[in-house]
């Protein structure tokens, strides 16, 4: 089996009252520090994804094993351009058609209708890297962040920031860093700094072709930006090229024949599943 065979969106049709796997379409590596998955509605609590909606809030950084968990250190980043009438994830959510996404355990890739802009996600293990297509006039990335944060821009090109959002966590400061390297310079930040619960879009020059290196840490800002400059170099072929190697290393593990080719596919989305938790923290 090749990790290009898998769709993670087997067994996300769930809601609250009724459950058909309560799992989440979860993009990343084996074991990673973070997984991604586009969410398509805040109004749902934990089960903020459903196959069959066709609204798309952002790409959401996510530590959640199941929706009867919670979720901790979460924000989603949303691919944008053009002016928003409010500054709020609701003003700039868009629509997206989910057939003609990828929905992959080595990346993501979805366009959106309102921007018409073509964004792939590409996991490492503690970050990854957004290339945006076609970013469109006065472009810019949505971070939807749903706890108190503090924001800090570190060089004309870098952003940094910390989150606190738990859920159910004995450290009510437990604190979630990350850090936003961008190809070309940001010109403009569109709201504010420090705060709590908020919509912040983070600007940067025309360009038709956007690439946004990231990475995370639960230990300081500093681990962050060392695990971003382990990986500067890169370009996305590498990453995709990473964690493909991963996942191909543990699906080949096992290998099966069967005249039902649905229940091939359930088994490997299964296996596929065996290696998401636990996670890297360290």
């Amino acid at each position: 089996m090749n990790v290009s065979m898998i769709d993670t969106r087997h067994g996300t049709d769930n809601q609250y009252s009724f459950s058909h796997g309560n799992c989440l379409p979860y993009t990343g590596v084996p074991f990673g520090m973070n997984y991604f998955a586009p969410q398509t509605s805040d109004q749902r609590g934990s089960w903020w994804f459903h196959p069959e909606d066709r609204t798309f809030q952002g790409f959401r950084i996510t530590h959640q094993p199941s929706p009867w968990m919670g979720d901790f250190s979460h924000l989603t980043m949303l691919p944008l351009n053009g002016t928003l009438s409010e500054n709020t994830l609701f003003h700039a959510q868009s629509s997206y058609r989910p057939e003609e996404s990828t929905f992959n355990p080595a990346f993501l890739k979805i366009k959106t209708q309102r921007y018409l802009t073509t964004t792939t996600l590409i996991p490492s293990m503690y970050g990854g890297v957004l290339t945006i297509e076609n970013c469109g006039d006065q472009p810019g990335l949505g971070l939807s962040l749903p706890g108190d944060y503090v924001l800090e821009q570190l060089d004309e090109q870098t952003m940094a920031g910390q989150l606190i959002v738990f859920s159910g966590c004995e450290d009510e400061r437990f604190t979630f860093h990350f850090v936003y390297r961008f190809e070309t310079p940001i010109t403009a930040i569109e709201g504010t700094l420090t705060g709590k619960e908020a919509f912040v879009v983070l600007r940067f020059d025309d360009c038709q072709t956007q690439t946004i290196r990231f990475a995370t840490s639960f230990l300081s800002r500093e681990q962050a930006c060392l695990n971003l400059q382990r990986e500067q170099q890169w370009a996305p072929a590498d990453y995709l090229a990473s964690v493909q190697q991963q996942w191909n290393h543990f699906l080949q593990k096992i290998e099966i024949e069967h005249h039902d080719q649905t229940q091939v596919s359930t088994f490997y989305h299964n296996f596929y599943r065996l290696f998401l938790f636990p996670q890297t923290f360290f």
